[in-house]
C-alpha cells in the first residue's frame, strides 16, 4: 500500500514536471523568435537618445489584468551601458548587457558608441540570453583626443508572448 503511493506520487511528480517543462521550452522559443525579429533603427534612436541612466531594471511582470501571480511585482531584467577608452590602442568601447531575471525570459543587449564631435558611430551586434543569463553586445570605435564618446545600449526581454524595451546609457571624453 505504501509502495503504491510513493510510486503514484513518483509519477504525478514526473507528470508535473513534463508538463511544465513542455510550456516553459514553448514559451520560450515563442520569446527567442520576437527578441530575433526585434529591429533597431539607430539613426532614430540617436536622436531621441534623451538623458539616460547608465543601468535599469525593466519588464514587468505583474499579473494580467492587475491580479497577482506567483511571478507578480519585479521585472525581468536588468540592463547597463558601459563606455571606456583604451588609451594604448586609442579607441573607445561601449559595451552593454541584459541580465534576465526569470527563467522563461529571453533578453537581449545591442549596443552602439558615437563619437559626438564628428557623428560616427559604430553599432555592435545584438547579443541574446534566455533565463538568468546575460547577453553582451560591444562596439568599439577608434578614438580622438578630447573628443566625446557616447554608448548607447537597445535591451529587450521577452515573456509570454510580450517584449519590452528599454534604453541606457554612458559618456566619456577621450583623453
Amino acid at each position: 500500500m505504501k509502495r503504491s503511493k510513493i510510486i503514484s506520487s513518483i509519477g504525478i511528480a514526473f507528470v508535473s514536471l513534463t508538463l511544465f517543462s513542455t510550456g516553459v521550452s514553448a514559451d520560450t522559443n515563442e520569446n527567442e523568435k520576437l527578441t530575433e525579429e526585434h529591429q533597431i533603427n539607430w539613426e532614430t534612436e540617436w536622436n531621441s537618445k534623451g538623458d539616460l541612466d547608465s543601468s535599469i531594471e525593466f519588464g514587468s511582470v505583474s499579473g494580467s489584468g492587475g491580479q497577482v501571480s506567483s511571478r507578480s511585482w519585479g521585472s525581468l531584467s536588468t540592463g547597463k551601458t558601459n563606455t571606456s577608452s583604451d588609451y594604448v590602442n586609442n579607441t573607445v568601447t561601449s559595451t552593454g548587457t541584459s541580465k534576465g531575471k526569470v527563467l522563461t525570459t529571453v533578453t537581449s543587449a545591442t549596443t552602439s558608441v558615437k563619437d559626438v564631435n564628428t557623428g560616427v558611430s559604430v553599432n555592435g551586434d545584438k547579443s541574446t540570453a534566455i533565463a538568468k543569463f546575460t547577453a553582451e553586445s560591444t562596439a568599439t570605435i577608434p578614438a580622438i583626443s578630447l573628443n566625446s564618446y557616447w554608448g548607447l545600449t537597445i535591451h529587450t526581454a521577452t515573456d509570454s508572448g510580450i517584449l519590452y524595451e528599454a534604453r541606457t546609457a554612458d559618456s566619456l571624453t577621450h583623453l
